[in-house]
Order: C-alpha cells, then structure tokens, then sequence
C-alpha cells in the first residue's frame, strides 16, 4: 500500500506538473515531490545543473557554503560530499570522484550536477530525455516505498479539477481532469507516466493557458460591456480500453468549451498504448502490419464516402497523407482521425475498428 501511494503522488505530480512546465526546462522529482527551483536549471556537457542548496536540502542532506574556498560540502548519514566550483573532482568521505562536468556560477548562483550528488548519497537518477524528466529515488531497499524492480503494473484514474478566477473573483475558467496513471512502482511505471505526462502537456500545457488568457480577455470585455459570461472549461476524461500482459491501451478525451472569444468546442481524442514490457510508447506499425493499416485507410474513406457531407474535398488525400492513431480493445484495433482534420465538426471523429486477426496479416 505504501509503495502503491508512493506511486501514485509521483504520478500525479509528473501530469500537473505537465500544465506549467516550462518548454526546454526539465521537471525533477524527488520522491514523488517535485523540485521547486527558484533559479532555471541549466545544461553543460549533456548533464542538468540546479542550485546547489535546492538538490541537496532535497535529498535530506546539510549544506555549508564556503565563499573563501567557492566550495559546497554537502552531509547525510555520514556521507560527506565537498564540491567546488570549476573542479571536475568531488570529495566523497576525502575520496576523489572525477566529474564528467564540473560547477559553475551563473547569474550569482552556484549550480552544481544533479547527478552526481544524487548518486554521491546513493539515490537512484532516471533520466526521461524525450519527457524532459528527471526522476531520484533514495530509498532502494526491499522494504522501501520504491522498488528498483518493476511490479506488476496497476492502474488507476487520477481526479483533479482548478478553477480559475478573474479580478473579481468569478470563476471564468475550469480545467477538470480524470487521467488513468500507473500506481504500480518501478522503472516502467514511470517510463510509461512519463510519457503520458509529455503527450498531455504538448496539449493541455498550451491549451490551457491560451483558454485562461482568452477567458480573462472574454470577462473583461463582458464586465465593461455588462453582459453575462460564460465561463470556459476544458476537460480531459480518460479510460483504459484494454490492458493484457503485453499492452497496456488509454485513450484520452480532451473536450474544449468556450474555447475561442468567439464561442465554440473543440475535441480531441489522445489514444496511448504501451508495451508493459519495455515501458515503450508503442507505434501503429508495432501493433499492426502496414496491409492492415492501408486497409483501415480503405475503409475509412469507403465509410466516409457513403455520406460526404461535412467533410473535406480533400478527405481522401488526406487520409492517405497520414497515418491514424489507434488503441486496442477487446474488439480489436480502433483507426481513428480527429475531428476537424477530416471535415468542419471538430467534435466528431471519424473510426474503424478491425478484429485482432487481420490486424497482423
């Protein structure tokens, strides 16, 4: 139970943290809590570097600053570390150990390696590139709330809602979310959060904060001009549509009201399947075989075809220029296109669903 909390406050700390983050700017966690910064990391030789006081206090550790020596001496559990700005060599208990990067000061902030003081205490460093997440673990006994092994993977869905008010004080916009997350512990778990964190944000994370900016605008327009608001809300419902020893399948729908001064609705549906071996994001073409991805091309536009209205001159082009997501479920491999790349009604998309069999051949 304690590891399946753990899990869970880490998971949900990866997908809020993914409506603010900052694009270029790594998300850090330390057990589970995201690392506040009040300075931005920075990157020198392929490694992250934060303020050395932040990283250290984080991991439990006692931090002294020598301005004399330009020297940071970090101490746990009688574990001491000395770093020193520009010196490639940090002092573990008087022990040498060479950096592959050394600290630096910038804009007045001594910045020191994440990784190196991490694993100088013997925590666990992850690195998530394509999420730009950095994931330490401290505690990697048996018994411990993290297992460095993976567990079987559960999941359940993670609820969270923010209203977001004008000057005034009425609540002009609303972000409601109901995300399912891997509360299992383990390397894979936080592969697959990770990843599920990255693809909302590439989403949410701009969505969001346009629908707050336009909703802010809209309240004021509506307050000088005294006509009654509409608040904007954006939604994001999630449900797993299939989970086996082999692939683990979420489909994602974020539903955008209000979301333009002029208003109006916006859907998009985010299908996401994972191998629960790997972790792994899993592609079309891991799934399917290129004949049975033509083949659902075929049939969409065959579908499409018996009744053009609402859609695009252009639909058939356009379906053959772009592979469609999918997701899995007990009846198959679901095709599908999101409404408004195929025809005007974003709110509807357009879906084919093709049984296991064929979907391999």
């Amino acid at each position: 139970m304690k590891k399946k909390l753990f899990a869970l406050i880490l998971t949900a700390g990866i997908i809020a943290g993914a409506v603010c983050a900052e694009a270029g700017e790594p998300d850090i966690y330390v057990d589970g809590a995201k690392l506040s910064l009040d300075t931005a990391p920075i990157h020198k030789n392929d490694r992250i570097l934060v303020p050395f006081r932040a990283i250290a206090e984080s991991l439990g550790a006692n931090v002294e600053w020598d301005g004399s020596l330009k020297s940071v001496t970090c101490t746990k559990d009688g574990t001491v570390l000395v770093l020193t700005v520009n010196s490639d060599i940090m002092l573990k208990n008087s022990n040498a150990v060479r950096l592959d990067t050394t600290p630096v000061i910038s804009d007045g902030r001594v910045m020191i390696p994440v990784r190196a003081v991490s694993e100088g205490f013997g925590a666990k460093v992850s690195w998530y590139a394509k999420e730009g997440i950095i994931n330490i673990r401290t505690d990697l006994s048996p018994d411990a709330d993290v297992l460095s092994e993976q567990d079987a993977v559960t999941v359940e869905i993670h609820r969270e809602r923010k209203d977001f008010k004008d000057s005034r004080g009425s609540v002009v916009f609303t972000y409601d979310s109901a995300i399912p997350l891997v509360t299992s512990s383990g390397d894979i778990s936080d592969k697959i959060n990770a990843n599920i964190s990255s693809n909302l944000s590439h989403y949410l994370d701009t969505e969001a904060e346009r629908m707050r900016q336009d909703a802010l605008l809209a309240s004021d327009i509506a307050y000088a001009g005294r006509t009654s608001l509409i608040p904007r809300s954006l939604t994001a419902e999630g449900e797993v549509t299939y989970q086996n020893d082999d692939f683990l399948s979420i489909v994602i729908t974020c539903t955008a009201e209000g979301c333009s001064l002029e208003d109006g609705s916006l859907r998009k549906v985010l299908p996401l399947v994972y191998n629960i071996k790997t972790g792994e994001y899993a592609e079309l073409y891991d799934v399917v075989s290129e004949k049975a991805a033509t083949k659902a091309k075929g049939a969409i536009t065959a579908q499409i075809k018996k009744d053009e209205h609402g859609f695009y001159d252009n639909y058939a082009e356009l379906i053959q220029s772009k592979d469609p997501k999918f997701f899995i479920s007990d009846k198959g491999i679901t095709f599908l296109y999101d409404g408004g790349f195929l025809n005007k009604d974003s709110l509807t998309d357009v879906r084919y669903t093709m049984p296991f069999e064929e979907a391999k051949k």
